[in-house]
């Protein structure tokens, strides 16, 4: 009896294990396409007409000499039928040779997403909210 239970619970465990490698979830599938953006592999064809506003988006720390810029992705919505992530972005200006923040600014992109594929998600919108 308790090998049986034990059995169970092991192969209870490998599936939970297997699943959360198997599932992509709508955030990984953000981050991901952050990262794709970072390193410039988003291309026109991705029917994203906004790709330079994107790419100014991501790059305003480093264009406005901002020594750290923070990310921070929200957990996913459900919304008409779509999932909606918010990935939220600080970045700092620092006094010299100090760790005192001068100044913070925020921005945020919501990515809107629809689940394709078993692990597959098609970005259909990403709303871009500028740093202030």
């Amino acid at each position: 009896m308790i090998l049986i239970f034990a059995g169970a619970f092991v192969s209870g465990i490998v599936l939970i294990v297997l699943t959360s490698y198997i599932i992509v979830t709508p955030e990984e599938t953000a981050e991901n396409f952050i990262e794709d953006l970072e390193a410039g592999k988003i291309n026109d064809e991705s029917g994203r007409d906004q790709k330079s506003e994107l790419e100014e988006f991501i790059q305003f720390g480093e264009r406005n000499d901002l020594e750290n810029t923070r990310m921070v992705i929200n957990s996913a919505e459900n919304i008409d039928q779509a999932y909606e992530v918010t990935a939220q972005f600080q970045a700092y200006e620092y006094k010299d040779e100090d760790s005192e923040v001068i100044e913070s600014y925020d921005g945020s992109l919501v990515i809107r997403m629809k689940k394709v594929g078993f692990r597959e998600w098609d970005i259909i919108d990403v709303k871009i909210n500028p740093y202030k």
